[in-house]
């Protein structure tokens, strides 16, 4: 797929759009403000799943839209910030790379796997719909009372 000029143009914008998200994210990383850059990082991110869709990428496209619902998701705090914005800094990279790579001769299959392993990442953390989101509350998972020494 690599060689003509208009791809080139699309990959060029797409790294762009990459971009523009990790530093978004990176931006958000532990600071209890500026939830007001989620909802134009979820556009970047919708643009960018249309334009890969229509490059035929389809396992990019399918992480781009999950991290578009992502950062919508997170500014509606329907998901915890300490673990989404992590999630999503790290499927943003996960798709730069694959980005860089499609349409070369180092792209493989393997990168579908690696693509579908972080959008399944970054949806085990959203509600199911009808459910109310889980809130971490710090606490342990396991009672202390139901511990013992060995």
């Amino acid at each position: 797929m690599s060689g003509g000029s208009a791809y080139d143009s699309f990959q060029a914008e797409a790294l762009r759009s990459c971009e523009l998200l990790a530093i978004g994210y990176a931006q958000l990383i532990g600071e209890t403000r500026g939830r007001e850059l989620l909802p134009e990082l979820s556009n970047v991110a919708k643009a960018l799943a249309r334009g890969l869709s229509d490059c035929g990428y389809h396992p990019a496209a399918a992480l781009s839209k999950t991290l578009a619902r992502g950062s919508a998701l997170l500014f509606d705090g329907q998901v915890d910030p300490g673990q989404a914005l992590l999630l999503l800094a790290s499927g943003t990279q996960t798709l730069q790379q694959a980005v860089e790579l499609f349409g070369t001769d180092k792209s493989r299959d393997d990168d579908a796997l690696g693509l579908d392993a972080a959008r399944y990442e970054l949806e085990t953390l959203f509600p199911v719909d009808g459910q109310a989101p889980k809130r971490n509350q710090g606490g342990p998972d396991v009672a202390l009372s139901s511990l013992r020494k060995r």
